[in-house]
């Protein structure tokens, strides 16, 4: 869909039509300048994004709002975590919640901010393209052409890849000869330490977790080593210089941050004031 030239037009049309009170997004574009064409990733899209929810803050005055500023996830991935190009845009990101909290507290001097993480991020060491194993062993069939990039024509058994970890997903999940074909495949590849595979986890322990329902198996990735998508070539290469996340919820990298911020107040009086000193809350794990 992203891929569509109309891509950005469809967003400006959806985000119009579910602004309220109705015209909201015309009107500040008539004043602000025109809102994100596209699903727009970068600092210069998190300044437009500040810009108008600062507008908001100015005319409206909510008593409860929510951004979503997200430079920093695509510097990190690019990048990885604590890069200089990573830490760049997070004082940059400081600034635009510089501007959002003073303007919050303009309209409500006791307003508290909340900033929270829906992930972690792990620095990258090595992808690992399971689609290979998959193809060779005859479970995915692909064509290809020279002209064009290479297409799948059938499969019975597929990885689907999500970062850190891969469910294996089968086209008939009754097929029991199927999964003992995948189940074997994936006990071998798992023996091999240069794969980074942590875990292997049948349909039952993913259904215990929660996670990929459907899924046949589940491959658990070891930090560092990120589930990518190519169909040829080596299956596992070297990377520097990139970042992920997707990884076990377990792994430290992982946590979430919740960072609570409240006016600053003087300490009561008394042995106990100490405890009413604190400005911020910063807590590891939290989602």
């Amino acid at each position: 869909m992203k891929d569509c030239p109309w891509y950005g037009v469809l967003l400006i049309v959806f985000l119009a039509a579910l602004s309220r009170p109705a015209g909201l997004l015309e009107e500040m574009q008539s004043r602000l300048g025109p809102y994100l064409m596209g699903n727009d990733t970068g600092v210069a899209a998190d300044e437009i994004k500040t810009r108008f929810a600062l507008d908001i803050l100015g005319r409206h005055r909510p008593r409860f709002m929510t951004l979503h500023l997200s430079a920093l996830d695509d510097a990190e991935h690019e990048h990885g975590p604590f890069s200089a190009e990573a830490n760049e845009v997070l004082e940059a990101t400081d600034g635009m919640l510089s501007r959002l909290i003073a303007a919050a507290r303009a309209n409500d001097p006791k307003a508290i901010a909340v900033v929270v993480s829906d992930h972690g991020f792990s620095s990258l060491t090595h992808r690992v393209n399971l689609l290979i194993p998959f193809i060779q062993a005859g479970l995915i069939t692909m064509v290809h052409d020279a002209d064009s990039p290479p297409q799948v024509t059938g499969w019975t058994a597929e990885p689907w890849l999500a970062g850190g970890m891969a469910a294996i997903m089968l086209r008939d999940p009754g097929d029991k000869a199927t999964e003992n074909k995948v189940r074997d495949l994936l006990q071998r590849l798992q023996a091999d330490p240069n794969n980074g595979i942590a875990a292997v986890l049948d349909a039952e322990a993913v259904r215990q977790r929660a996670a990929f329902p459907g899924a046949s198996f589940l491959v658990v990735m070891r930090p560092g080593y990120h589930a990518a998508n190519a169909t040829g070539g080596d299956m596992v290469a070297d990377v520097t210089g990139h970042g992920g996340h997707g990884f076990a919820p377990d792994e430290p990298d992982m946590h979430a941050s919740l960072v609570y911020v409240r006016p600053r107040h003087r300490p009561a009086p008394g042995p106990r004031g100490d405890r009413h000193a604190a400005n911020c809350t910063h807590r590891r794990g939290a989602a």
